[in-house]
């Protein structure tokens, strides 16, 4: 390795000599940039070599550079380019050669080495390591590309760019998704070089149509002189004529987009069946800006998507918004919505319902007029989809939230609520539903509120007994009543949905209700289900529950919950951390209601047996609490069944060592 350093380093002393000599560096400059590169070298050549070590060597390279070029600026060096004015570049484009020698599958590195040939014009290294990137990556559509792009931009031949972009096509047609970006790019190549092509005639002053003022006009003038005795035009005179009036109506054709429109059809003819491949196409038109011919592209698309897709929700979402004129809003929204009604009558489809209504959102955007007309169609489209079986998440939260759109508080709860009876599935929309019930709740107790600070008599609803777990402290309204309605029956709906769980507790917790009242359905929830996770799942809904039982209620009551719960399937590690928790709390603060030591003990005891293959913390927890004084046998063989159970005992040991409990 050092042979190998010290002979690079020895090439490199005509390039120093020279830098020092054009007044680029001086000698102790040199010297610091002859120690650093030897540390990259030595770092380049190991046989663990990573891929920083070489972009750490490029930046130092790139930045000698830069400040060459900014020394010769400032310094006003000038005079006949000799080797300090290219070698460091030439030692960048070196490292880049070994790197991707090395690393030859990272494309990043080669889209940087070719970026670093185009900021430093190197545009022979760029053909060059544009081949070498093409032949380890053939199936790279951005590699055909930027070989296009570089041919028509750098060198100016469309020819030379077509034959890669076809080349390219060939080498990537096993990979669907590397040819349709090749497609694109290949309509997107055919329209820039129309548009060079009318920007030319344009500069030249060739602005009417191909063909004025061309060899046919110089042929209708000398017809007459060249017809034979039977008044039929002279073959040898009316050949090139029509050879020229031919080749103007081709290059007409082709600043129209003719071959643009080729490469579209041939492309079509890979992906009939999708509405996104067609839909980039007229993205690119739009790019392109106005030109004659474009219109004429785009009505083929909008066939072809008529023709090929008749039951795409994005081709008749494409086809609605092309039918919208851009004049005025209203106009725009009907004529849209009447694309959008003639694909629901043929091929209705959740997808398609979610274009119309998403299309009518985006209407409302902005201050349109007609925007409440707007509304009430787009809510009415939310109805009509959940009715017939089509309603998408998406489209039934929309439908709640454009109710709240208005300021229509309890409309948007009755929608959400209806919304989740259609999909009752869907834990989204009970959640939505929840949250609203909580809001709706929340606004009556505010104005009851009102109302008795004003004087305003209110009805009393009573108190019910407080020694009934199920039963709330303050006697339920009909606002109430939803509420825990809208719990229990999103809980019904979604029984396995932890966030709707966990939801629905904070909701009764935060609106002053009992969440005991869950506990009947958490039950069936468990005994019907397997032993929960050490985290998350339904162990962190009982754990929820349980502590929100004893804020709420009383630890008595939260034992009682524990005391249901504990004969099922384990919910999860979580709920048995929260009892410890409320337990060992109890014992630290005395209040006289605490469990005896052997029935905490008998809890770690039962938590272990649930849990201790997978959770260490227990464990834990258990060595901390046998480590307390009082405590019978101590904390040996606590530790020992833990080793014994636990199925990978390493991390526990370690916590063990750590805090000195074993």
């Amino acid at each position: 390795m050092a042979d190998t350093v010290r002979y690079l380093l020895e090439g490199m002393v005509p390039e120093l000599d020279d830098l020092e000599k054009r007044g680029y560096f001086s000698r102790a400059e040199l010297g610091r940039v002859v120690q650093k590169r030897q540390e990259h070298e030595y770092a380049l050549k190991r046989s663990a070599a990573r891929l920083a070590d070489y972009r750490r060597a490029i930046a130092f390279e790139t930045s000698l550079e830069e400040l060459r070029v900014a020394r010769r600026r400032a310094r006003g060096l000038s005079g006949k380019k000799t080797l300090a004015d290219h070698c460091l570049v030439r030692r960048v484009h070196f490292i880049y050669q070994r790197a991707t020698r090395r690393f030859r599958g990272d494309l990043a590195l080669w889209g940087d080495w070719l970026r670093f040939c185009h900021a430093t014009r190197s545009g022979r290294r760029a053909s060059r390591v544009l081949a070498r990137a093409l032949a380890l990556h053939p199936r790279c559509a951005a590699l055909w590309t930027h070989a296009a792009a570089w041919e028509l931009e750098s060198n100016a031949d469309a020819a030379a760019a077509r034959a890669l972009m076809q080349q390219g096509l060939r080498a990537c047609k096993t990979d669907a998704r590397a040819a349709a970006a090749l497609w694109h790019e290949y309509f997107r190549l055919e329209l820039l070089v129309a548009a060079r092509l009318r920007a030319r005639r344009a500069l030249l002053g060739i602005d009417g149509p191909a063909g004025a003022g061309g060899p046919a006009e110089e042929q209708g003038k000398t017809g007459d002189a060249t017809t034979d005795r039977a008044g039929h035009p002279d073959e040898a005179a009316a050949g090139p004529a029509t050879k020229d009036s031919e080749a103007e109506a081709a290059l007409a054709e082709i600043m129209r987009g003719g071959i643009a429109r080729v490469v579209m059809r041939s492309a079509l003819a890979q992906a009939p069946r999708d509405a996104a491949f067609r839909s980039r196409f007229l993205d690119i038109l739009q790019e392109m800006g106005e030109f004659e011919g474009r219109a004429e592209i785009e009505e083929e698309i909008y066939a072809g998507l008529a023709a090929d897709l008749p039951e795409s929700p994005q081709a008749w979402a494409l086809r609605a918004r092309h039918a919208a004129p851009s004049g005025d809003a209203r106009d725009a929204i009907a004529a849209g919505l009447e694309v959008f009604e003639r694909g629901l009558a043929a091929a209705p489809s959740p997808g398609l319902y979610s274009e119309a209504v998403e299309f009518l959102v985006q209407a409302l955007e902005g201050d349109a007029p007609g925007a409440d007309e707007t509304l009430a169609t787009a809510c009415e489209l939310c109805r009509r989809a959940g009715e017939a079986g089509h309603g998408s998440v998406q489209v039934l939260l929309t439908w709640s939230q454009l109710r709240l759109r208005v300021g229509d508080l309890a409309g948007a709860a009755e929608v959400a609520r209806t919304a989740a009876g259609m999909l009752p599935q869907a834990p989204e929309l009970w959640e939505t539903s929840l949250r609203l019930a909580v809001a709706v709740a929340a606004a009556a107790s505010a104005s009851r509120d009102a109302e008795q600070a004003s004087g305003c008599p209110t009805t009393s609803h009573g108190d019910s007994s407080g020694d009934d777990e199920e039963a709330d402290a303050p006697g339920p309204s009909g606002r109430d009543d939803a509420l825990i309605g809208a719990a229990l029956e999103a809980v019904r709906a979604c029984p396995r949905s932890e966030g709707l769980w966990l939801l629905a507790v904070q909701c009764l917790v935060a609106a002053g209700h009992n969440p005991g009242m869950l506990r009947t359905q958490l039950e069936v929830v468990l005994a019907q289900g397997p032993r929960g996770p050490t985290e998350g799942g339904m162990g962190a809904v009982a754990a929820a529950l349980f502590r929100a039982v004893a804020l709420v209620r009383s630890p008595a009551a939260a034992r009682k919950l524990y005391a249901s719960l504990r004969h099922l399937p384990s919910p999860g590690g979580e709920f048995w951390h929260a009892v410890l928790d409320m337990e060992l709390e109890a014992a630290r603060a005395g209040r006289g209601d605490e469990l005896p030591r052997p029935r905490i003990l008998a809890l770690f005891e039962a938590a272990v047996d649930a849990h201790g293959q997978e959770d260490a913390d227990m464990w834990v927890r258990y060595m901390r609490y046998s480590a307390q004084p009082g405590s019978k046998g101590g904390t040996g063989s606590v530790y020992w069944k833990a080793v014994r159970a636990l199925q990978r005992p390493a991390g526990f040991v370690e916590r063990c060592q750590l805090e000195r409990l074993a």
